[in-house]
């Protein structure tokens, strides 16, 4: 029965197909992620969770949106890859359900015309639990690689947004 409980879950992530062409940025493998082309759209920030030793996704959005500011998240690497784009800002902390030394909610750094990418390994659970509609409308586009899809909670959270 558990299982039969997943297959359905699984139709909350199923894609669907939008109107605007998409393009990939990054690399070929993790790290680089198909994303919606909006034609004639400019972001006012990315924010940016999980680096550890990649950024191609980060200096390809610099590429196509140069005036676009980025905010890089990742408490795990003292500083950005060698390959890093000059306009990444490198914030040492985790992306999480806290404000401390070590994480933060991004509630502080949310504005309109945001692009959202994490891959921040489990960690973005407890960030939706705090995410509320006021924030996350101000979210033009999420791309976030989800992790933990085996545990039941995962779809309680998911399911909030839909």
């Amino acid at each position: 029965m558990l299982y039969m409980l997943h297959i359905n879950r699984f139709e909350l992530l199923k894609p669907y197909k939008t109107e605007y062409e998409t393009c990939r940025l990054g690399k070929n493998n993790d790290g680089g992620y198909v994303v919606i082309d909006l034609p004639n759209h400019e972001y006012n920030l990315l924010l940016s969770g999980g680096i550890s030793n990649d950024v191609s996704f980060e200096n390809d959005f610099n590429k196509k949106y140069p005036n676009t500011k980025i905010n890089a998240y990742d408490a795990s690497i003292t500083k950005l890859p060698n390959d890093a784009n000059d306009n990444i800002v490198f914030i040492k902390k985790y992306i999480g359900d806290v404000e401390n030394d070590m994480y933060t909610t991004l509630k502080s750094a949310i504005i309109p015309g945001i692009f959202v990418k994490t891959d921040i390994e489990s960690g973005e659970y407890p960030w939706f639990k705090i995410i509320d509609s006021d924030n996350i409308n101000n979210f033009d586009q999420i791309v976030i690689e989800l992790h933990a899809m085996d545990k039941e909670e995962t779809y309680d959270i998911i399911e909030k947004y839909y």
